[in-house]
C-alpha cells in the first residue's frame, strides 16, 4: 500500500510557487500547474488518435507524474538558470543523479510498488530524445500552461524590462513542441486552436474553463497551511492512483483510466464550485439536487464540447452513465438491478469496465465486501478488460482530504473543521481494501 511518506513527499507540491519573483493577482502553485497540463495531455492524446495515430498512453502517464516528481526534487529553478545548467552534460548528470537519489530513498518504497518504476523514472529524466508524439504532448501542454500563467503574470508586471524575453522563449518552446507534431506528419487543428487561443472551438474554450479549478479553494470553513484547491487536490488524488493501480499489479489500459478518472473527478466543480460534504450530506434533498445539477453540467458544459469520436470515453473517464427519459427526467443508463443499485450508491466513484473498445457498452460492478480474497476481486473487475476503479478513486479523495487537514495541523493551524475531517474522512476509509491493499497500511506507516 502506498506509505504515507510518498504521499507527504507529493504533498510539497502545494508548497512550491511559481513566478515568485513576480507580482501576481493570486498564487499560482506547481501541483495545480501540473494538473492543467496532464488534463491537457488527454485532450491532446485523443486528438491525435483521431488521426489513426497510434499513442503509447502509459508513456504520457508516467510522463505526468515524472515530471511532477522532478519539479518537487528541484524545486522552483529559475526557467533560464535550469537551461544553462542542463546545458553542462556533467552538470545535468549530477542533478539527475540528485533527483533520483531523492526518491530513492527507502521510506517512500517505490520499488515495492512497481520493481520498474525506479528505472523508468531514471531513464524518463534522463532522455534527451524530445521527437516523440508522447513528448510533444507533454511538452506542448506544459508550456501552453506556463503560457498562460505569463499572461496574467504580465498584466501585473507591465513595465519589467524581461517580459517580452520571457514571452518570446515560452513562444518558440511552444513553436518547437508544434513541430514536432508537423514533423510527424499530425497537423491537427486542436494544438493549432489551443496555440491561438480560439474561442470558437469548444474544446479550446473548456480548456479555459477548466483554470477556474486553480482558483477554488477547499475547506473554505476554515484557514489552512498550506491552502489547496481542487486542481491541485485533483492531482494528488490521480497521483495516489496511479501508484495504487502500479502496486494492484493492474494491466495499462487500466491505470491510464485511473489516472484521468482521478484527475477529472471533480471537474464539474469548475461550475459549482465546491460544495462542502456537511452541506452535501445534510439531507438526501440536498445531495440528490446537487447531484442532478452536476450531471447537467457534465451533459451541457463538458460533453458538449467533445469531439463525437471519443465522446463515449470521456463519459465512461467521467463515470457518467445517465440519460432523459421522455419526460425530461435524468435516469442511470443502468439495465442490471445490480449494477443500477451500486450506481446509485457510488455515483461516479462506482467500479465500471467496457465490454468494447468504444466504451458504448458498460457494465457496473460491485465495490464488493471487505475482506474478499483479492484474486476474486480481480477476476470481477478483469484486468485485461478497460475500466476503472472507482473504488480506488474514492478511498485516495479520501487520503488528500485526510493530508489536507492533518498536514495543516502538522503546521500548527488547527481547528473543529480540521479535527472533524481527518476523524471523518479517516473513518470512512481505513477499513477499506483494494485487490489484496489494506488501506490501514497507510495510516500504520505515518510519521511526524
Amino acid at each position: 500500500m502506498i506509505a504515507y511518506p510518498l504521499a507527504a513527499k507529493f504533498f510539497e507540491g502545494f508548497s512550491i510557487l511559481r513566478w515568485n519573483d513576480r507580482l501576481r493577482p493570486t498564487e499560482f502553485i506547481e501541483i495545480d500547474h501540473h494538473a492543467m497540463k496532464s488534463m491537457i495531455t488527454f485532450f491532446l492524446g485523443k486528438s491525435v488518435e483521431d488521426e489513426v495515430t497510434t499513442v503509447d498512453w502509459i508513456k504520457i502517464v508516467d510522463g505526468n507524474v515524472f515530471d511532477l516528481m522532478r519539479k518537487i526534487s528541484t524545486s522552483d529553478i529559475h526557467a533560464k538558470i535550469r537551461t544553462k545548467l542542463n546545458n553542462d552534460d556533467a552538470v545535468r548528470e549530477a542533478i539527475n543523479k540528485k533527483i533520483l537519489d531523492d526518491w530513492s530513498n527507502p521510506q517512500y518504497a517505490l520499488e515495492k510498488l512497481d520493481d520498474t518504476l525506479i528505472g523508468r523514472f531514471s531513464s524518463y529524466i534522463n532522455c534527451q530524445d524530445k521527437s516523440s508524439v508522447e513528448s510533444g504532448i507533454l511538452t506542448f501542454s506544459h508550456k501552453f500552461t506556463t503560457l498562460n500563467e505569463f499572461e496574467i503574470v504580465k498584466s501585473f508586471n507591465g513595465k519589467d524590462a524581461d517580459l517580452d524575453a520571457i514571452e518570446t522563449e515560452i513562444n518558440v518552446d511552444i513553436d518547437n513542441a508544434v513541430a514536432c507534431f508537423n514533423e510527424k506528419r499530425l497537423f491537427i487543428d486542436l494544438v493549432l486552436k489551443i496555440r491561438r487561443h480560439d474561442k470558437g472551438e469548444k474544446l479550446v474554450s473548456l480548456i479555459h474553463f477548466m483554470q477556474r479549478l486553480r482558483y477554488q479553494i477547499r475547506w473554505s470553513q476554515t484557514p489552512r497551511i498550506p491552502s489547496t484547491n481542487v486542481l491541485g487536490h485533483s492531482m494528488l488524488v490521480a497521483v495516489m492512483v496511479y501508484f495504487i493501480s502500479l502496486e494492484a499489479g493492474l494491466s495499462k489500459d487500466r491505470i491510464i483510466n485511473n489516472f484521468y478518472a482521478a484527475l477529472f473527478h471533480d471537474l464539474p466543480e469548475a461550475w459549482t464550485r465546491d460544495i462542502i460534504s456537511p452541506i452535501k450530506n445534510a439531507d438526501d434533498s440536498i445531495s440528490e439536487k446537487v447531484s442532478i445539477i452536476e450531471l447537467e453540467i457534465v451533459e451541457n458544459e463538458i460533453l458538449a464540447c467533445i469531439p463525437e469520436s471519443w465522446r463515449s470515453h470521456m463519459q465512461f473517464i467521467l463515470g457518467h452513465f445517465y440519460e432523459k427519459n421522455g419526460e425530461g427526467i435524468i435516469q442511470p443508463m443502468v439495465s442490471n438491478e445490480c449494477g443500477l443499485q451500486e450506481y446509485k450508491i457510488h455515483g461516479e466513484f462506482s467500479n465500471r469496465k467496457s465490454l468494447d473498445p468504444h466504451y458504448k457498452a458498460v457494465r457496473i460492478v460491485p465495490w464488493g465486501k471487505e475482506g474478499k480474497k483479492p484474486e476474486e476481486y480481480l477476476e470481477e473487475m478483469d484486468p485485461m478488460c478497460p475500466g476503472v476503479d472507482g473504488k480506488i478513486i474514492k478511498v485516495c479523495d479520501g487520503l488528500a482530504a485526510y493530508l489536507e487537514a492533518s498536514m495543516s495541523v502538522k503546521y500548527g493551524l488547527r481547528s473543529p473543521h480540521l479535527d472533524d475531517g481527518m476523524y471523518n474522512t479517516k473513518t470512512s476509509i481505513i477499513g477499506k481494501q483494494i485487490y489484496g491493499l489494506e488501506i490501514k497500511d497507510f495510516f500504520k506507516s505515518i510519521v511526524f
